[in-house]
């Protein structure tokens, strides 16, 4: 059988995703069944089981030499081609969100995940369970709660510090601006109203640097991030 297959990329490492069996090629499952029943199809003795069941079927062989139907390679070759499969492999889509929880909430998605694999494949269905992004994190259990104790120290300050940034921006604008707040006082404004006036202040100064803040968070742990999904 001949195929001609375009070459989309090559694999450097496994990562477990399939044996190490040696050279490996990954060909699309219906591409392959297609190709498969083409070839099929130009098996002489294919081409007479297909005529004789066409025959068959409508009771004369000239209308049935006629019928560009193949009941017999629909037969065989028209199924799933993960039937015929020796090994399948897996893999978890969104496994991303669930190695950003803790350990236990890792396990448990991870656990539902292969509790409804194995019950789509069967109770008789031999099945192996291979995790080795969580069996890897497992020794960096503790090393990751203490940088999470360091990160929300670090965030504690953080937010410390940005609130007396823009509390002592607060204090230099109001006493720049104390008379003309005084004469906004004298003209009747309310003490709520100037209340508010502050706090829409406050959250001028905030707002913008909180922005800014999550872009640099987000531009930063993008490569991490992207990294342990595509792992």
């Amino acid at each position: 059988m001949d195929l001609s297959m375009t070459v989309v990329d090559g694999i450097s490492a496994s990562y477990e995703r399939y044996p190490p069996i040696g050279n490996v090629v990954m060909i699309n499952s219906k591409f392959f069944l297609s190709s498969l029943r083409e070839a099929a199809n130009r098996v002489p003795l294919i081409q007479m089981l297909n005529l004789a069941a066409n025959a068959n079927r409508t009771g004369d062989f000239e209308s049935a030499s006629l019928l560009q139907e193949t009941p017999v390679t629909d037969s065989v070759l028209g199924g799933d081609v993960t039937q015929y499969a020796f090994t399948m492999v897996v893999q978890y889509r969104n496994r991303l969100k669930a190695y950003l929880k803790d350990t236990q909430g890792t396990l448990d998605d991870l656990t539902a995940f292969a509790n409804s694999v194995g019950e789509s494949l069967g109770a008789t269905t031999p099945l192996k369970i291979l995790l080795p992004v969580h069996e890897a994190l497992q020794p960096l259990r503790f090393l990751r709660i203490f940088l999470q104790q360091i990160f929300n120290s670090v965030v504690f300050v953080t937010v410390c510090h940005g609130c007396l940034t823009v509390y002592s921006l607060l204090v230099t604008d109001t006493g720049g601006r104390t008379y003309e707040y005084g004469m906004l006082r004298m003209l009747g404004m309310r003490k709520a109203a100037l209340g508010q006036l502050l706090i829409l202040q406050a959250l001028f100064f905030a707002i913008p640097g909180v922005l800014l803040g999550m872009l640099a968070s987000w531009a930063v742990s993008y490569p991490l991030l992207d990294l342990v999904a595509y792992y």
